[in-house]
């Protein structure tokens, strides 16, 4: 499907996700339920106000000269990589657990 301003893939494994890719490059994966899995800024700033608010805190507290390029669910939480090519990992809840660097 093409519109003004997305394009909608089916993901090529099983039909087990949906990419979608938005006119200004960000692309972002759901699953079947619908939720988002991935986004990714490619070398841009992606919004974050859908980001658990604890994590959008902690980039901004602690990384103010940058901002987050994309973001992963995972098992334990988020991976959160930012545009100075720093990658922070979070719990479900926001908190910081370390990084991925």
């Amino acid at each position: 499907m093409i519109y003004n301003c997305v394009r909608l893939f089916k993901g090529p494994i099983h039909d087990e996700y949906y990419e979608v890719y938005l006119t200004g490059g960000i692309h972002i994966d759901f699953n079947q339920a619908g939720e988002w899995t991935e986004v990714d800024g490619n070398n841009q700033a992606i919004p974050t106000g859908f980001i658990n608010p604890n994590i959008v805190t902690y980039v901004t507290t602690n990384y103010s000269a940058t901002a987050i390029e994309s973001i992963d669910k995972k098992a334990y939480g988020f991976d959160v990589d930012l545009l100075n090519n720093i990658e922070l990992r979070f719990d479900f809840e926001g908190n910081f657990l370390g990084t991925g660097n």
